[in-house]
């Protein structure tokens, strides 16, 4: 069996901070001084997705997303142990002394991992350390997991010639160069079914095609890789994205239990209000959240 050896983070969105610099030395130096601290075991800060904006006079302005960690660097299939074995309010409670959300505010909670874009361009004013994120699974999860569940739920939205079920499914997944064929037929055979009076069961098989391919664990070189027995081993994490994709299919933004999901746009959500509040106003934020962004000395003790 492969051994997993990406590493994820269970953390709360704690929002952005803005930082502006005099020069592109300063600038620099804060994103070595933010690398340093997302590396480092003992902090309990992740500060990533940077963007900056050139202003007059030379002065550049920094927004930096500020995460705070959960639980220490795991494997998924560690991390979905730890909380597949949890409610989402079981999860809460588990961490509730870390959390910096004010009461009554949903806490924005997800498994984060790190991608470096323009990992070339470290000089470049749009360097950006990346944090992505991926959903948690929760307790009563597990039947997302099992691929003769998502089996079954493919035949059912064919049946339903739930068109639209399966173009989410191909634009979910389009990203996958591995999987372009797949990918390309079942937009064709969406098209056939709705246009052409195909058999929607040929949307199943083309979205079965697309299954069993992408959720092979591959190696560098993106060949399928085989365990001991002979047979093609499973990636936990494309099965897992598969199955939050079923999971969250058709729920509200508002709704969703991942403000973004694994191949959506950055982070724009805030906190919602307490549903019983629908005009609340925001309350003080903490004075945790107050802290200056890379004063981590003091914010770790």
């Amino acid at each position: 069996m492969k051994k997993e050896t990406k590493r994820y983070t269970l953390v709360e969105y704690l929002g952005t901070r803005e930082r502006y610099y005099d020069t592109l030395k300063e600038y620099e130096n804060m994103l070595s001084e933010v690398e340093k601290s997302n590396r480092r075991k003992t902090s309990k800060l992740y500060c990533g997705n940077i963007t900056t904006q050139k202003l007059p006079g030379g002065r550049i302005k920094a927004t930096i997303h500020v995460y705070i960690k959960l639980t220490d660097a795991m494997t998924i299939s560690e991390l979905d142990e730890f909380t597949l074995s949890k409610t989402r309010e079981e999860l809460l409670e588990s961490v509730k002394d870390k959390l910096k959300t004010p009461q009554g505010y949903t806490p924005d909670i997800n498994i984060a991992y790190f991608e470096n874009k323009n990992k070339g361009e470290k000089e470049s004013i749009h360097y950006d350390r990346r944090i992505k994120y991926i959903p948690v699974m929760y307790k009563g999860d597990e039947r997302y997991l099992d691929m003769e569940y998502i089996s079954s739920c493919f035949k059912y939205h064919a049946r339903e010639n739930d068109y639209a079920f399966f173009t989410g499914l191909a634009n979910e997944f389009c990203f996958y160069r591995v999987v372009d064929e797949e990918i390309e037929a079942l937009y064709r055979s969406v098209n056939k079914c709705r246009y052409e009076g195909y058999s929607s069961y040929d949307m199943y098989l083309a979205a079965m095609r697309l299954f069993r391919n992408l959720i092979l664990e591959r190696d560098r070189d993106l060949k399928p890789v085989r365990g001991n027995n002979g047979e093609y081993q499973t990636s936990r994490r494309r099965l897992r994205d598969f199955a939050t994709y079923i999971r969250d299919y058709k729920l509200p933004e508002r709704k969703r239990i991942s403000p973004v999901k694994y191949n959506g746009k950055q982070i724009t959500k805030k906190v919602e209000q307490p549903v019983d509040e629908p005009n609340a106003i925001e309350p003080e934020k903490p004075k945790e959240m107050q802290l200056t962004l890379f004063n981590y000395k003091e914010f770790n003790q």
